[in-house]
């Protein structure tokens, strides 16, 4: 299977990027130093190219309908300007098909945004749900999705778009006219912890954003640095963190659903989760400062010996000086504050049990 390119692949290059694969995509993985990237974001503000995410607009009469009955959320306070979201799909064991973003747009359609390696699995989904008449748009090739991220993001966007300045968090703005061309939708949410921007436009006037803030000492950052932001406030990545067989109980992903929603896919069996009780939970481990080895997918966890869990991602923290990882435990384990073993090539590496963020913010 051929990769996919992001639409402005030669402006990354020309910008001196690595480029590499990411969810069967070519984008830009860093810089030069993804330490360096990630503390620009966290101190000042960082530029990413996020057009690997999957873009659907669904157009046509009865979507409300389909929105309803395919998320887990109540829809009595959705309205025009403001995503619903953090939420998911989910199968019919409560299983997580993906976690998504859904923007009600003024002209009666909704933009669904999702993670890139669900794309052939998102559109087959909503294909599936809508109802006849309908229209189903993949936008990822005409378009392209930036996301501008850090606590100067508020002061870099007032010059280009001064009515961002006054967005709330997870609302957002439609066919914004600049002096760079249309923007198709501005929204403050983001992905790393930081204050931020998200900019979903043409690719011509997608590209002259990018250089827009470049020009102005914003550090442009890859796909490597985003991951390290978004571990240190243990944030899920589709495909490691969570998948079909993981529901949001044992994610511990509250608040992608309503606990009092009935009648949705997968609503009848999350219930059936909730009266049950999780059979493993997800927790963070933080290891020594100094310890240089990072724990990774798969490792084992164990506590005097027996094994009590494994590791579903991990990195280095800039912030914290030390690695750090999210695991799912028993929960008879799950205890805050308890030392573990994290089994790495054959070291053994200890660590503490902690709660979610790993950093506050």
């Amino acid at each position: 299977m051929s990769l996919r390119r992001v639409p402005l692949l030669d402006l990354h290059r020309s910008l001196g990027a690595s480029i590499g694969e990411f969810a069967g995509y070519q984008t830009a993985i860093s810089y030069g130093s993804v330490i360096d990237e990630h503390l620009s974001v966290r101190r000042e503000a960082g530029i990413f190219d996020i057009s690997h995410m999957t873009m659907i607009l669904l157009s046509g009469q009865g979507l409300l309908e389909v929105i309803d009955r395919l998320v887990p959320k109540k829809l009595d306070k959705l309205r025009k300007g403001f995503i619903l979201g953090p939420t998911v799909f989910l199968n019919e064991e409560a299983g997580i098909k993906d976690d998504v973003l859904v923007y009600p747009l003024l002209s009666g359609d909704y933009l669904v945004v999702g993670n890139a390696v669900n794309l052939a699995k998102d559109l087959e989904w909503l294909e599936q749900h809508s109802p006849p008449g309908s229209k189903v748009t993949l936008l990822n090739t005409e378009h392209s999705l930036l996301a501008l991220q850090g606590p100067r993001s508020p002061e870099l966007v007032k010059d280009l778009v001064p009515q961002a300045q006054e967005l709330g968090r997870m609302s957002f703005l439609e066919n914004v006219e600049t002096s760079l061309g249309t923007i198709r939708l501005v929204s403050r949410s983001g992905w790393t912890g930081e204050d931020g921007f998200e900019f979903l436009a043409e690719n011509n006037v997608a590209e002259r954003l990018f250089m827009y803030f470049v020009n102005r000492g914003v550090k442009p950052c890859g796909l490597a640095a985003r991951d390290t932001l978004r571990l240190e406030m243990g944030f899920l990545l589709y495909g490691q963190d969570m998948n079909e067989d993981t529901s949001p109980i044992e994610a511990r992903y509250w608040i992608v659903f309503d606990q009092d929603k009935k009648n949705c896919v997968g609503c009848e069996a999350l219930h059936k989760k909730l009266r049950e009780g999780a059979r493993e939970v997800r927790v963070g481990l933080k290891l020594k400062k100094g310890e240089r080895t990072i724990p990774r997918t798969g490792a084992c966890v164990t506590l005097l010996g027996e094994g009590i869990g494994r590791v579903t991602s991990g990195g280095y923290s800039p912030l914290l000086e030390r690695p750090i990882a999210i695991a799912y435990l028993k929960p008879s384990h799950a205890l805050m504050g308890l030392s573990v073993t994290v089994e790495v090539r054959g070291k053994q590496l200890e660590a503490k049990i902690v709660d979610f963020p790993f950093i506050n913010k």
